[in-house]
Protein backbone atom coordinates (compact mmCIF):
# COMPACT_ATOMS: atom_id res chain seq x y z
CA UNK A 1 0.00 0.00 0.00
CA UNK A 2 1.20 3.37 -1.19
CA UNK A 3 0.84 6.18 1.21
CA UNK A 4 1.89 9.61 0.96
CA UNK A 5 1.53 12.55 3.13
CA UNK A 6 1.13 16.35 1.87
CA UNK A 7 2.90 18.90 3.64
CA UNK A 8 2.83 22.46 2.45
CA UNK A 9 4.93 25.19 3.89
CA UNK A 10 3.03 29.00 5.16
CA UNK A 11 5.51 30.30 2.65
CA UNK A 12 3.86 28.50 -0.11
CA UNK A 13 0.48 28.72 1.13
CA UNK A 14 0.89 32.62 0.51
CA UNK A 15 2.06 32.47 -3.06
CA UNK A 16 -0.04 29.27 -4.26
CA UNK A 17 -3.71 28.97 -4.28
CA UNK A 18 -4.91 25.41 -2.72
CA UNK A 19 -6.26 23.97 -6.22
CA UNK A 20 -2.57 24.80 -7.45
CA UNK A 21 -0.96 22.62 -4.24
CA UNK A 22 -3.74 20.15 -5.20
CA UNK A 23 -3.40 19.30 -8.75
CA UNK A 24 0.67 18.88 -8.38
CA UNK A 25 0.37 16.80 -5.48
CA UNK A 26 -2.73 14.64 -7.82
CA UNK A 27 -0.06 14.69 -10.85
CA UNK A 28 3.06 13.31 -8.72
CA UNK A 29 0.94 10.64 -7.18
CA UNK A 30 -0.54 9.61 -10.20
CA UNK A 31 3.11 9.48 -12.17
CA UNK A 32 4.47 7.74 -9.28
CA UNK A 33 1.60 4.82 -9.37
CA UNK A 34 2.17 4.68 -13.57
CA UNK A 35 5.69 4.25 -12.28
CA UNK A 36 5.11 1.67 -9.93
CA UNK A 37 2.45 -0.06 -11.71
CA UNK A 38 5.26 -0.14 -15.01
CA UNK A 39 7.76 -1.78 -12.85
CA UNK A 40 6.06 -3.89 -11.04
CA UNK A 41 4.80 -5.61 -14.27
CA UNK A 42 8.02 -5.72 -15.66
CA UNK A 43 10.34 -9.01 -15.11
CA UNK A 44 13.08 -7.98 -16.93
CA UNK A 45 16.51 -7.42 -15.40
CA UNK A 46 18.30 -3.92 -15.69
CA UNK A 47 21.39 -3.14 -14.14
CA UNK A 48 23.16 0.83 -14.20
CA UNK A 49 26.76 1.33 -13.55
CA UNK A 50 25.39 2.37 -9.97
CA UNK A 51 24.56 -1.74 -9.31
CA UNK A 52 28.41 -2.37 -9.25
CA UNK A 53 29.71 0.60 -7.52
CA UNK A 54 32.84 -0.60 -7.26
CA UNK A 55 34.15 -0.51 -11.40
CA UNK A 56 34.55 2.88 -12.95
CA UNK A 57 32.00 1.62 -15.45
CA UNK A 58 30.20 3.70 -18.02
CA UNK A 59 26.32 2.47 -19.08
CA UNK A 60 27.37 1.20 -22.92
CA UNK A 61 30.65 -0.26 -21.36
CA UNK A 62 28.39 -2.73 -19.23
CA UNK A 63 25.50 -3.16 -21.94
CA UNK A 64 28.72 -4.76 -23.55
CA UNK A 65 29.44 -6.92 -21.37
CA UNK A 66 25.84 -8.16 -20.11
CA UNK A 67 25.12 -8.95 -23.82
CA UNK A 68 28.04 -10.89 -24.36
CA UNK A 69 26.96 -12.89 -21.13
CA UNK A 70 23.24 -13.73 -22.86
Amino acid sequence: MLEIKQRVGPENLEKYSNKTIKNLFNNILNNLKLFIDHTAGNNDIYFTPFDFDILDISQSDLNCILNSLK
